[in-house]
C-alpha cells in the first residue's frame, strides 16, 4: 500500500511519513478537529506494534467524535505466510489479529480480505465520517496479500464526489422549552459544546449572550466558541475550568447545553445534573432523528 501510495502521491494524495504511528494519528485527529470536521486524514501502519500503537488514538477520535480513516496491514488472507511477523497468534481462532483492538473504539471496522469488499466498504466509511452523530475513527483493516491484489474496478467509484455533512435541525418543541425555561429562569446558564464550533454558530452564541446577558461557560471540544473577552464568558467548566464556571454552575437555576459531542473528561456533566433536569437532555447535533 506504501509503495502504491507514493507512486501516486502527486496525482492523488499528499503523504507525510510518521516516525511514532500513535503520534501520526493524533496528529490526524487534530487537523479534523481545526478543521471543523469538514476534512479528515488517513493513516496507514503495519501490523503489530505500528497499528496497536493507533489504539489510544482511534479511541481519543471515538470519544470526541471526530473522522479519522485508520488503514492498518493485516495477516495474510490466503494464510501463507501465517504468522507473519509481529502478527497476534490465537491458536484456537485464526481470525484473530491485533487489528481486533480497533473494534470497540472504531465507529465503523472492516477486514479487507478481498479487493472488491471496497465497493461496499469505502461508501460507508464516508458516510460515517460525515456523519454528525455517528462520525468518529473508521478502521479498514487491509490483508497485505489483498493489498497487492489487482480488481477491476468500475470507472464510475473513482469519480470525484462531495460528501455533504448532514445537518440534523433542532425539534421546534425543544425550542419552544428552552425558550420558557430561559424565561422563567432567575440564573440561566449556557454550557457550549463542540456542536457549537462545528456548525459554526459562534457569531450566533455571542450575538444571542449579549442580547440576553446569559453567561456562557465551555467545555472541552467547546472552547473558542465565545471569545474569551467577551463579557459574558465564563471560559471552561468541569474539573479543568476557571473558578468562575462552577461558581456559576452552582448558582443556576436552569442550565442549558447547546450542541455539544460530549467529549473529555470533565464536572460539566455531573455539575448540571446536580444543578438542574435539563441539563439530562441530548443536544439536538448529536442524536439521531
Amino acid at each position: 500500500m506504501d509503495t502504491s501510495l507514493r507512486e501516486h502521491f502527486d496525482r492523488a494524495v499528499r503523504g507525510d511519513p510518521g516516525a511514532d504511528s500513535e503520534a501520526m494519528a493524533h496528529a490526524a485527529i487534530a487537523y479534523a478537529k481545526q478543521m471543523r470536521r469538514r476534512r479528515a486524514m488517513v493513516c496507514t501502519t503495519s501490523i503489530g506494534p505500528g497499528a496497536t500503537n493507533m489504539v489510544t488514538a482511534a479511541a481519543l477520535a471515538h470519544v470526541n467524535r471526530l473522522p479519522v480513516l485508520l488503514l492498518p496491514g493485516d495477516i495474510y488472507a490466503s494464510r501463507r505466510p501465517d504468522p507473519v511477523l509481529q502478527q497476534v497468534e490465537d491458536l484456537a481462532d485464526g481470525t484473530v489479529s491485533a487489528n481486533d483492538g480497533f473494534k470497540p473504539v472504531s465507529r465503523y471496522f472492516d477486514r479487507i480480505t478481498r479487493p472488491e469488499q471496497l465497493l461496499a466498504a469505502l461508501p460507508r466509511t464516508m458516510v460515517v465520517l460525515t456523519d454528525p452523530a455517528d462520525c468518529g475513527p473508521v478502521t479498514l483493516a487491509f490483508c497485505q496479500d489483498v493489498q497487492a491484489e489487482a480488481y477491476d474496478w468500475p470507472e464510475a467509484f473513482f469519480r470525484r464526489r462531495l460528501w455533504p455533512t448532514r445537518r440534523q435541525p433542532a425539534d421546534p418543541r425543544e425550542i419552544d422549552d428552552l425558550a420558557r425555561r430561559l424565561r422563567a429562569a432567575k440564573a440561566p446558564l449556557v454550557v457550549a459544546g463542540g456542536g457549537v464550533l462545528y456548525a459554526r454558530a459562534e457569531a450566533a452564541l455571542a450575538a444571542f449572550a449579549a442580547r440576553t446577558g446569559v453567561p456562557v461557560a465551555e467545555t472541552q471540544a467547546g472552547k473558542g466558541a465565545l471569545a474569551w473577552d467577551h463579557p459574558q464568558a465564563l471560559g471552561s467548566i468541569g474539573v479543568t475550568g476557571t473558578s468562575a464556571s462552577p461558581t456559576s454552575t452552582a448558582r443556576t437555576s436552569a442550565p442549558r447545553s447547546s450542541p455539544t459531542s460530549r467529549p473529555a473528561t470533565r464536572a460539566s456533566w455531573t455539575a448540571c445534573w446536580r444543578a438542574c433536569s435539563p441539563c439530562r437532555a441530548t443536544a439536538a447535533s448529536t442524536t439521531r432523528p
